[in-house]
């Protein structure tokens, strides 16, 4: 998103900086944008009416549609699938926060989380098979899967910040459960052992990504007094590489390549 002009757009453009195109141009702000792996969809919010919309697009800036449907409540965060099939978000059209997925022409919007506690931050599987979220549902926060139909709803662990493999298999997210906050990778049918990948115990391990296929995962790591890129076999063998390596200044966010 970028500030051109008077208030924050949407824009797309090729990796060398070429083919730059202005999606939302609208009047008022959109931001938060989510590209689709294939590059032909991008899901945006635009504040739109007093409160905050989903919109999706084709890249080139054609076939604009607002997919939760200006409501008067917000509707925030959208996730797309890689294909650009799916997208999901957080929607308070019930009076608190909850996870709705729908296809992006517009049809078929569920309801996934489905209840009375703050449900957010989702996250599709690259297929659009599975959404993973944040719920308080439980009395803490903890990460939850279910099919993207709202069937299969399966509790994996107290947690933040959940990342999904390409397939839906697996899920890695962020803890402090132990003390301090670790990554954790497990399989999203909650069953089989929920792995520590980061295992450092004297340093802050946030914001995982996971590989499209489930064996890698990235995460930022604070412990030496600065942050730095780490990467480690999903499976926890292995040691965990620091990819940034950098003695001075903060490293921030890693996002995997597919493979």
């Amino acid at each position: 998103m970028s500030y051109d002009g008077g208030n924050y757009e949407v824009y797309v453009a090729n990796r060398d900086g070429t083919d730059l195109v202005n999606v939302s141009n609208y009047p008022d702000a959109d931001e938060s944008p989510s590209l689709s792996a294939d590059g032909s969809k991008v899901a945006w919010m635009r504040y739109c009416d007093g409160n905050n919309e989903v919109y999706v697009a084709n890249t080139d800036g054609t076939n604009v549609v607002n997919i939760s449907n200006c409501n008067t409540a917000d509707d925030e965060h959208p996730s797309l699938s890689a294909d650009g099939s799916k997208v999901a978000w957080t929607s308070y059209r019930g009076g608190n926060a909850e996870v709705y997925v729908a296809n992006t022409d517009g049809t078929h919007p569920k309801n996934v989380s489905q209840h009375s506690a703050t449900d957010e931050l989702a996250s599709l599987s690259a297929d659009g098979s599975k959404v993973a979220w944040v719920s308080d549902r439980s009395g803490n926060s903890k990460v939850y899967v279910a099919n993207t139909d709202g069937t299969g709803l399966v509790e994996v662990a107290e947690g933040l910040a959940p990342s999904l493999s390409a397939d839906g298999r697996k899920v890695a997210w962020m803890s402090s459960h132990d003390g301090d906050y670790e990554v954790y990778v497990a399989s999203t049918d909650g069953l089989g052992q929920i792995v520590n990948v980061s295992r450092e115990p004297y340093a802050r391990d946030l914001s995982p990504s996971i590989s499209a296929d489930g064996s890698k995962v990235a995460w930022q790591s604070y412990g030496d007094w600065d942050y730095e890129v780490y990467i480690a076999k999903a499976d926890g063998t292995g040691t965990a590489v620091n990819v940034s390596n950098h003695d001075e200044g903060d490293d921030y966010y890693a996002s995997l390549q597919g493979n």
